[in-house]
């Protein structure tokens, strides 16, 4: 199947309005950053279900466009999800997943991934994507474009992901350290009347046991004398 890329470029995304100022905001989702201005703002179609908002570049012919987008990802992450490496994605006929440069986001590491699209099934383009664990859901931004274009769309996915802010406070972040092992505990043992008998003898002291003795002496002896009787 062909990439959406080139759906949003055929008319599966309509064009709006030319954005007249850099900074983008979105208010549901709670993130800002700049478009560069050539950059014009497109509404998504249900070819991508997971879209927020696409930028399209200018058209180089019908096939080439630079084209930047945010998906939600319809949940939040934990610390471990922004350390995803290529290794961590299912092999897939017509893709090939590399790790790119992590960037530095409020004192996280978020990793990069690049995703190149090869033929026969499809043109061949490259993706840059990152997740940014925003509170309210996670969000990703994806810039891609056909792959001889890959030196171009990396420059501008690190500019335009370095403008990236939360617009609202961002949680503690769930740990990926395992936590520690509860303590054991208590041990349930079962012991047969042999070790009972045993632990109660280790546990007697001597005197004890002497006038133990005496006593079981003293009874057997007279269980004897009334069976003489």
């Amino acid at each position: 199947m062909r990439f959406w890329f080139l759906i949003l470029l055929c008319g599966g995304l309509l064009p709006a309005t030319f954005a007249e100022a850099t900074e983008f905001r979105e208010h549901n989702y709670g993130f800002r950053c700049v478009m560069p201005d050539e950059f014009r703002q497109l509404r998504a179609s249900n070819t991508s279900p997971y879209a927020i908002m696409s930028f399209a570049g200018e058209k180089r012919s019908e096939t080439d466009a630079l084209v930047i987008e945010f998906k939600h990802m319809k949940m939040t992450v934990s610390e471990a999800d922004c350390h995803l490496t290529a290794a961590s994605f299912a092999k897939t006929e017509g893709k090939i997943y590399t790790d790119a440069e992590a960037l530095q986001w409020k004192g996280l590491t978020t990793s990069v991934i690049r995703t190149e699209y090869v033929p026969p099934n499809q043109y061949h383009m490259v993706d840059y994507m990152v997740t940014y664990p925003l509170p309210k859901e996670a969000v990703q931004l994806h810039v891609n474009g056909l792959f001889e274009r890959d030196a171009e769309i990396q420059k501008l996915f690190y500019e335009v992901a370095a403008s990236f802010e939360s617009l609202r406070p961002l949680p503690p972040l769930a740990s990926s350290t395992p936590a520690a092992p509860k303590p054991p505990g208590p041990r349930r043992v079962s012991y047969t009347l042999y070790d009972q008998i045993r632990m109660f003898f280790e546990k007697v002291p001597p005197v004890g046991l002497a006038a133990a003795g005496v006593l079981v002496v003293a009874v057997i002896a007279g269980v004897v004398m009334l069976k003489k009787r």
